[in-house]
């Protein structure tokens, strides 16, 4: 069985490129989902989630491996985080966008399954050209064979 059949891979909203980061950030909130692809026309691109945002709201200085350790001395930092906020939020999505490996639809169920659990995102789902077809998750899948066991 291939994740072709499964009924599980849905249509998603997309953003393009040149989509402002607020544009995403808002579709993420609106669908209540963590991350949306980004697609140039029908062609996809990559992922940019609510993590890639929050990642860019925090200062150099304790994004680095042996960073700041303990952030209490900064108190109350509202400023600097809406500061930084409002300047990300007016970028192009296409400056924060991450890889993340597709699958394609003729992909084996339990290849599809393995390489789920070795990602920590949803992975997009793919057509033979290269077309974004919806997203899969672990949760959908694992939803899917909770309902087929029980059958």
């Amino acid at each position: 069985m291939t994740i072709k059949s499964l009924p599980i891979i849905r249509s998603v909203v997309t953003v393009t490129p040149q989509a402002s980061v607020a544009e995403a950030l808002h579709i993420m909130l609106a669908n209540r989902v963590n991350h949306v692809p980004v697609c140039d026309g029908e062609r996809y691109l990559g992922l940019v989630s609510v993590n890639d945002i929050l990642q860019r709201l925090l200062p150099a200085g304790v994004q680095m491996p042996h960073g700041v350790p303990d952030l209490k001395f900064a108190g109350d930092a509202s400023r600097l985080l809406g500061s930084h906020f409002r300047h990300l939020s007016e970028q192009a999505v296409a400056e924060i966008i991450h890889p993340a490996q597709p699958l394609d639809n003729s992909c084996p169920l339990l290849e599809a399954a393995l390489l789920l659990s070795k990602s920590s995102t949803p992975m997009p789902v793919l057509d033979s050209s290269g077309k974004l077809l919806g997203m899969l998750s672990q949760r959908g899948l694992l939803e899917y064979l909770s309902k087929e066991a029980g059958k």
